[in-house]
């Protein structure tokens, strides 16, 4: 009957480290399934996020930036891929003819709203007014929207010789025209240094997310580097 009883004992200990074991299992189980729901719970904010961080960059609707694109190349005869919408912006028109007559034009006196929009192959830049939808559109007539070659030539030298990047990775992504101040050729210790005023460029050179913001003179001789953003 001792014999009876202890093999029983036995059993019962046994079941119990039987049960004690599935219980911490499922346990384990739980903790596994709480932990990985709850990055799940956090995702659609998350997702919202980068949803709308992306419709800010793409504010533009796409049937103006393809009516815009479209025109240009009808134009040129630049290929659309070589051409990039570099900025844009909502604007009201004040008349019909999106603030660009034509010699002799009569426009109607209404406020349009649209866009204002640049475009660039790295050499040129073309600014359109467009209405909202991009149905009516007007080339501006640019002045100085073309980039110099001795300029292009010597601010991609100089933004590859700062990035260590080949030339084949660099890009000009937008250029405008304007006067700015150098320090003087060859200043005279303690004499101060009277800055020279420059007509020349303001150059954005770009490679995947980072951009090189640089000056230039019209000649592309004086070459400064003003900011670097990543």
């Amino acid at each position: 009957m001792l014999k009876t009883y202890h093999i029983t004992n036995q059993a019962r200990i046994f079941t119990a480290l039987i049960l004690t074991g599935i219980l911490s299992v499922g346990s384990g189980l739980t903790l596994i399934k709480s932990a990985t729901a709850n990055p799940a719970n956090l995702s659609p904010a998350i997702t919202n996020e980068v949803n709308t961080a992306k419709a800010e960059l793409n504010s533009l609707p796409s049937t103006v930036a393809n009516a815009v694109l479209r025109d240009l190349t009808n134009r040129t005869g630049i290929a659309s891929r070589d051409l990039q919408i570099v900025s844009s912006s909502e604007k009201t028109w004040s008349n019909g003819c999106l603030d660009l007559p034509q010699p002799g034009e009569l426009c109607t006196q209404a406020l349009v709203p649209g866009w204002l929009v640049v475009v660039s192959n790295g050499t040129q830049q073309w600014t359109y007014h467009t209405n909202k939808n991009g149905s009516s559109l007007r080339l501006a007539a640019n002045t100085n929207n073309q980039l110099p070659q001795a300029v292009r030539n010597a601010v991609l030298q100089e933004a590859q010789a700062i990035s260590g990047l080949p030339a084949q990775s660099l890009r000009i992504i937008v250029f405008q025209a304007t006067d700015w101040a150098d320090g003087c050729d060859r200043p005279t210790f303690p004499n101060p240094c009277d800055p020279i005023l420059l007509s020349g460029w303001q150059v954005t050179v770009g490679a995947g997310n980072q951009h090189w913001v640089f000056l230039a003179d019209n000649s592309g001789s004086r070459i400064k580097l003003v900011r670097n953003e990543v």
